[in-house]
């Protein structure tokens, strides 16, 4: 696989602190490449970090019904951050229909799933 001028960094941690989760994924894009990562890696998607804006490619698995970022690969050239992607605490990932709690970040199917959860956090 063409990387495209990315460096695999051997994380899903950026250099700014932020750490990659399904939720920063935009659009997912297949590879065709059966060796690339093991095998393990046959979706991809290029997105900027939320926080620095640095160029980054998520390297993601399947993991059942969703995907989890297995790692990042980012350009080494900075550029100027112009414009910061806002990112809802209850936003729904419609790639894998999961909705997430806001509270503990924790996947559910449904929002009768979440509805029931959200009652533990109200003892705390």
């Amino acid at each position: 696989m063409d990387l495209k001028g990315y460096k695999i960094k051997g994380t899903t941690k950026c250099e700014c602190g932020h750490e990659f989760v399904i939720r920063d994924m935009k659009k997912l894009q297949r590879i065709n490449d059966d060796k690339f990562y093991g095998g393990a890696v046959r979706h991809v998607d290029e997105i900027k970090c939320p926080n620095c804006g640095k160029d980054t490619l998520l390297l993601l698995k399947q993991a059942g019904q969703t995907y989890i970022v297995k790692d990042i690969g980012q350009k080494e050239e900075d550029k100027d951050i112009t414009e910061t992607p806002k990112i809802g605490e209850d936003e729904e990932n419609i790639i894998s229909n999961e909705i997430i709690c806001p509270v503990c970040q924790k996947a559910f199917k449904s929002k009768s799933g979440l509805s029931v959860h959200l009652k533990t956090h109200e003892n705390k």
